[in-house]
């Protein structure tokens, strides 16, 4: 899933950047776009899991999420997951995606959750 993920996102980023560009061409935008940036080479990039099918992150006993590899990474580098503990004040089943985010050199956790209307 987070592959699938990953695809999705540079799929809207080319659908907008084409987007913009017809509208530069329709000469109804001022600056012409340029085509999306994600990373240099060797570079890190977002990784998205989604809370539904199959790969979803799962919470353990002892309060700890649970985020699966793949079969890939786990013929690669012989890990199967890793575990974060699960912050104090969120509740897990209102999870609709956990993003993990490269930023300065560290990984920074986005959680988004349902809320009500």
């Amino acid at each position: 899933m987070p592959a699938q993920q990953t695809l999705l996102s540079v799929s809207e980023a080319f659908k907008s950047f084409k987007n913009l560009r017809d509208l530069f061409f329709k000469k109804e935008l001022s600056q012409k776009p340029k085509l999306p940036h994600y990373r240099k080479s060797g570079g890190l990039f977002k990784v998205a899991y989604p809370a539904v099918g199959a790969g979803k992150p799962t919470l353990t006993n002892d309060n700890k999420i649970r985020f699966p590899l793949g079969n890939q990474i786990n013929r690669w580098f012989q890990v199967k997951e890793f575990y974060l503990p699960l912050p104090m004040n969120l509740d897990f089943k209102k999870v609709k995606e956990f993003t993990i985010l490269p930023k300065n050199g560290n990984f920074t956790l986005s959680v988004v959750t349902k809320t009500r209307r």
